[in-house]
């Protein structure tokens, strides 16, 4: 029988449709108003090899043109949503609306994009200039509008780039020389970039000032500018070639190009709103040093001895960039300052200048103008968190930091957090559902300083870029049903960056107390059932030294092919078991600190990420990451903290976090709410691909393939088959990997890039009832969807 009830109910939808796709803007457009509706083609007209140099600059003209219709798909010149005419609609059928309604319908509209504001023939020649800047100086760019209709109320723009040859350089005539001290000249044919036979472009010559100047400027030239050098191109001498002459400009002033020594250094402090900018501190000064002076009103708010090591330039020194650019970064590493200027001023007058015998350097005035920051900051934020484990919840925290405490830059900073999480979930494998839930209060103290707190004759020159951390920490961990967890530790860190590659982490000392405040009869039957999780999970001391080195670098010269390295030592216990042997203990005996035993381990992990930009639209990126921890003599079983586990949004996406390992090891009957604490592991060994294609602008499509597992050292009866001593050759161990692949989508939003990936399994670590390799029992068993933000690797 036909239910015409639900007939009529769904009927409304077409007609909707169709009520919105007939909306038109034709009544309230006028007869010379075109409608912009895109770019239909971008056609590119040249028979040179394609390379990364010329795939930028097509990449770089196609952005010049480039303009995006109404309603477009993620900011894309060429894709639109449906129903793309219902917000110009809504703007112009409204826009002189004085009821609530219709102004509120006008501002959900959206300006109509008219073909004269877009102005495609200045796009055009817009772009010549910049292929023209490139070398490309026969290069000829065209538009055409593409009709909609007879009557040319709409129209996309077709767009045509014939390149032409790029023009080389034939001959180069090169600056006259500098002196840069006593033994040193330096010439600027030696040290040019500019080449003969090299492709011409304007980039080229702006590097190449822009080289020179800083040269110079390290050295002295102060007043030396970039916009000092110029070049004269003649390309009508030789055909497709440019002859070049490099010379400075006739209105170079002469102190431009005379080295210069720092007089006396001026420092002046000023409060956070400049309210004592009309302040007389002429009679309000300290004298740091010999020359150098600082002026505030009341006390200096930092100390005079770290503000005399901060100032890199020094009186009667040659002026350096370099030092300058030090001076301002350290002073920025305080904390305590919004801004840092400095300026200079010449002890004599330009017409003395001009008067000083050539090689004679003259002398000028550093003026450091410092802005103080407020002292206190204090936040307070709310947020709702979803994991890859699938715990969601609400969650607070506050915040509280003092900034330059002690006047040496010191950051003294409070935290206070707490959440309430739950966990619901289903198993792949398994019908039983799972439910947890817990809270979880964390507190924590760090006192932070801008330098290297080591021995004097260890801290010589490590004072920027560096930092100094004492950390004390409590956290507190609620099981509802299962336990209770206390946390208490603290630690003592260095970080220290010599450059932009390398930056180093040094722990030299933490020590954390783990305790199990309560545990129920259910909690302690499973503890009861798995010895191992009941030694992981014990009381203990955790006495630590820890180093962390991370590399990141390109590979290239334009940066499409990036290496970032990271890799982590961590050792516990070792010193101190070597101090009790001092004092009579046995090697093989348990030791306790304060009655509580401490763990000893060694643990190692290294993480190496490789990305390889291969066109402007493709690109690749692969990981590579391992890890072992080894416990011996005071632990047979690492903590449960240190121990490793694998998949979620960040590992193998087509199985959600710590439901894989070690091993081939697999539950025996239903999943349990406290499974999860089983798939741990102290070796663990991943590898991950992925191929992403730019879509738009802001829109990227990627597909991927993730495999790894975890695994125990050492045999445990309660998980069989899960160390690596139980197997027994290469193809059992390969049969061990867990695969999975998939495809995902991201959205770059500017300030953070939202991802969506969907994994697909493909290959399980464990035998099922599905035969052969791809042995997920069911296609939708092996589905993970995961909303995460920033790239997995």
């Amino acid at each position: 029988m036909i239910n015409f009830k639900h007939i009529t109910k769904y009927a409304a939808f077409p007609g909707i449709f169709l009520l919105l796709a007939a909306c038109s803007i034709r009544p309230y457009q006028s007869q010379e108003a075109v409608l912009y509706t895109g770019i239909k083609s971008i056609q590119i007209e040249d028979s040179l090899p394609r390379n990364k140099h010329l795939d930028s600059i097509i990449a770089t003209a196609e952005q010049q043109l480039s303009y995006a219709p109404n309603n477009a798909i993620f900011g894309s010149s060429t894709l639109r949503w449906p129903l793309p005419l219902i917000g110009p609609y809504l703007y112009l059928k409204y826009a002189d609306s004085k009821t609530f309604i219709g102004k509120t319908l006008h501002r959900l509209g959206s300006k109509p994009k008219w073909l004269d504001e877009v102005n495609p023939k200045l796009r055009a020649e817009v772009t010549k200039r910049i292929l023209g800047e490139a070398g490309y100086l026969g290069a000829e760019v065209t538009s055409e509008p593409i009709y909609s209709d007879k009557d040319k109320y709409e129209a996309k723009i077709n767009y045509r780039i014939k390149l032409g040859p790029q023009y080389l350089i034939d001959s180069v005539a090169y600056l006259p020389s500098f002196r840069l001290n006593d033994s040193t000249i330096f010439t600027h044919k030696e040290h040019s970039a500019i080449q003969t036979g090299q492709p011409f472009s304007i980039d080229l010559l702006s590097k190449d000032r822009t080289y020179i100047s800083q040269v110079l400027r390290n050295s002295g030239y102060y007043f030396f500018t970039p916009s000092y050098i110029s070049y004269e191109a003649d390309s009508l001498k030789k055909s497709q070639a440019i002859q070049l002459r490099s010379l400075l400009q006739k209105e170079t002033p002469a102190q431009a190009l005379r080295q210069w020594r720092i007089g006396r250094i001026n420092v002046r402090f000023f409060d956070q709103d400049f309210s004592n900018e009309g302040t007389n501190l002429s009679r309000s000064f300290v004298d740091i040093d010999s020359g150098v002076r600082a002026y505030a009103a009341g006390h200096l708010p930092i100390r005079r001895k770290v503000l005399n090591t901060l100032l890199k330039l020094r009186p009667d020194s040659i002026y350096r960039q370099s030092l300058e650019e030090r001076t301002i970064r350290g002073l920025s590493n305080i904390g305590a300052f919004t801004n840092t200027e400095i300026t200079y001023t010449p002890q004599l007058s330009e017409d003395k200048i001009k008067n000083l015998s050539e090689g004679e350097v003259a002398l000028m005035d550093m003026n450091v103008v410092i802005q103080r920051d407020k002292i206190w900051d204090v936040s307070l934020g709310g947020q709702f968190m979803h994991k890859t484990t699938n715990f969601i919840g609400p969650g607070a925290n506050f915040s509280l930091a003092r900034k330059n405490l002690f006047g040496v830059g010191e950051s003294l900073s409070i935290n206070a957090s707490g959440s309430y999480e739950w966990q619901t979930g289903h198993s792949p494998f398994s019908s039983s559902s799972l439910s947890l839930n817990s809270f979880q209060l964390g507190a924590d103290a760090s006192l932070t300083f801008p330098t290297l707190l080591l021995p004097k004759f260890i801290d010589k020159y490590y004072h920027t870029n560096a930092s100094t951390t004492v950390r004390l920490s409590w956290q507190f961990l609620n099981r509802a049903g299962f336990y209770g967890l206390r946390t208490l530790g603290t630690n003592i860190s260095y970080d220290y960056q010599p450059n932009e590659v390398s930056t180093h982490s040094l722990t030299p000392l933490s020590l954390d107390y783990t305790q199990l405040s309560h545990t129920t009869e259910t909690f302690d039957r499973i503890l009861k059932d798995n010895p191992s999780l009941s030694l992981s999970l014990r009381s203990q001391f955790i006495p630590a030294t820890s180093y962390t080195y991370t590399m990141q670098k390109a590979l290239d010269d334009v940066g499409d092919s990036r290496l970032w390295w990271r890799t982590s030592v961590k050792e516990a216990g070792n010193l101190i078991k070597g101090t009790t042997m001092l004092f009579g203990h046995k090697f093989n005996e348990t030791n306790k600190i304060f009655g509580v035993p401490y763990a000893q381990f060694v643990r190692l992990s290294s993480e190496a990420r490789f990305t390889r930009q291969m066109t402007r639209t493709q690109g690749f990126a692969t990981r590579l990451a391992v890890g072992a921890i080894y416990s011996f003599e005071n632990s047979r079983i690492a903590p449960y903290t240190e121990q490793f586990f694998i998949g979620g949004a960040n590992s193998i996406r087509a199985f959600t976090v710590r439901s894989l390992g070690p091993g081939r090891f697999r539950e025996n009957g239903a999943l349990t709410s406290y499974s999860f604490m089983d798939h741990v592991g102290e070796f663990k060994l991943e590898l991950n691909g992925e191929y992403r294609y730019k879509l738009t602008p802001s829109l990227e499509l990627a597909t991927f393939i993730d495999a790894g597992n975890i695994w125990l050292l050492h045999e445990d009866a309660e998980r069989p088959g899960g160390s690596l001593g139980e197997i027994s050759g290469l193809s059992q161990f390969l049969n061990q990997i867990a695969v999975g692949t998939g495809v995902g989508v991201r959205y770059d939003a500017t300030y953070l890039l939202l991802r969506l990936d969907m994994g697909i399994g493909l290959h399980l670590p464990y035998a099922t009832s599905r035969q052969g390799w791809y042995n997920i029992p069911k296609f939708g068993d092996g589905f993970g969807i995961h909303l995460a933000i920033g790239y997995p690797f």
